[in-house]
């Protein structure tokens, strides 16, 4: 995408309201102690429950993001690409409802100094991350809109900033007046300097900014009960075309089990 990209319609204000929805979904791994074979049933209900509009997904392998896709429904569709590791090939993943918005394009990035290069690590990170960055149309009234969602490094601060400052670089290049939200697994809290690099600017914590918003619970809960004093690792942004009416970590066990060790959260906005 070129800098300053404008896409090609305009921003209305008489659309329906879109449900954002960013997951960490814990990659399938039959030797981990909460499997995914366990897990599937729970996720596919949960996600069902949730029907977002569009969903954000960290570290979803492709026979999980497969079984998801067949449990949401034939009108939902996935644009993904691997991590590149060289492993169990994670993916940076958005899965849509048709019927709600359209794709028109889709970009993967890979943080580092080298972000069109598959795989590729800078600043000591023991592992690939990437973003990636749509562009959508909402059905309703052809208004299009932004969504970035990302994975940044669990390990290290230097990497995690430097991973900030990239995603903010690429949205200085996006037209401004066209509705933006960055979701993700930051792997970061509120009092991070990560955090304070994403919303210096354009962007504000959807949760803090909402009209409505359910109870404050740490993102990461490691298929416990999540505690009201935990960090909140996974945020939805969003800019100032944008009005969030609710949002929330969504704290739900369909049948007695945690589909993943963190919790969704979920924006319900408008522009």
């Amino acid at each position: 995408m070129s800098s300053q990209e404008t896409l090609l319609g305009p921003a209305c204000a008489d659309g329906d309201p879109v449900k954002i929805v960013s997951y960490n979904l814990r990659f399938a791994s039959e030797a981990d102690p909460q499997p995914w074979s366990r897990r599937r049933p729970a996720s596919v209900e949960l996600l069902s429950g949730l029907a977002p509009d569009i969903l954000g997904t960290e570290e979803g392998v492709d026979h999980q993001l497969a079984d998801l896709m067949d449990g949401l429904g034939d009108h939902y569709r996935l644009v993904a690409e691997h991590r590149h590791d060289g492993g169990i090939e994670e993916n940076s993943a958005i899965i849509y409802n048709s019927r709600a918005v359209e794709l028109i394009k889709i970009e993967h990035q890979w943080l580092s100094t080298t972000p069109d290069v598959p795989g590729s690590i800078s600043w000591g990170a023991t592992l690939p991350r990437m973003y990636s960055l749509a562009s959508f149309r909402r059905v309703a009234d052809d208004a299009e809109f932004f969504v970035i969602t990302t994975h940044f490094d669990h390990e290290s601060i230097e990497v995690q900033v430097n991973s900030a400052h990239q995603v903010i670089d690429r949205i200085a290049g996006l037209d401004p007046d066209v509705p933006l939200i960055v979701m993700g697994d930051f792997n970061c809290g509120e009092d991070s300097e990560p955090y304070a690099i994403m919303t210096a600017g354009q962007l504000r914590d959807a949760y803090l900014t909402a009209a409505e918003r359910g109870p404050r619970l740490g993102t990461f809960n490691n298929y416990a009960a999540p505690d009201p004093d935990g960090v909140r690792i996974d945020w939805i942004l969003v800019s100032d075309r944008v009005t969030v009416s609710s949002a929330r970590m969504v704290d739900e066990a369909p049948g007695g089990q945690y589909p993943s060790d963190h919790l969704p959260v979920e924006a319900v906005i408008d522009f």
